[in-house]
């Protein structure tokens, strides 16, 4: 009897041990999907607003870089100018409701056909 349980023991640690040791799924952490939802439009070193508005909202912007995300919050008194992108006197700034650069289409500068006809 003391044989079958010293037996029916060791299977059940046995067992425990090879389930905890089981390798884990790997998922993307919440926060790196976040960032690269953020940064997947946006131009290395360019600074952008999460929320637009007056106030102390023209004063918060963030920067996509390798290493994570940057913030940065303008002094007292100044404000973030997207167009500029640097802070300025919070009178001279007019693009508070802006959250980012405006974009322009890049010309195609190599094409294996003329663009324009003869």
């Amino acid at each position: 009897m003391a044989r079958y349980t010293a037996a029916l023991l060791l299977l059940t640690i046995c067992a425990s041990t090879g389930y905890a040791q089981q390798p884990e799924e790997v998922t993307p952490k919440k926060e790196d999907s976040f960032e690269a939802e953020l940064c997947k439009d946006k131009d290395a070193g360019e600074w952008f607003r999460l929320v637009a508005g007056e106030g102390d909202n023209c004063r918060d912007v963030i920067q996509c870089t390798s290493s994570g995300l940057q913030a940065i919050r303008c002094p007292a008194g100044l404000y973030f100018d997207i167009d500029k992108q640097t802070c300025d006197w919070k009178d001279s700034v007019k693009n508070c409701k802006l959250k980012n650069k405006e974009r322009k289409v890049k010309p195609l500068l190599f094409t294996d056909e003329p663009l324009c006809q003869d």
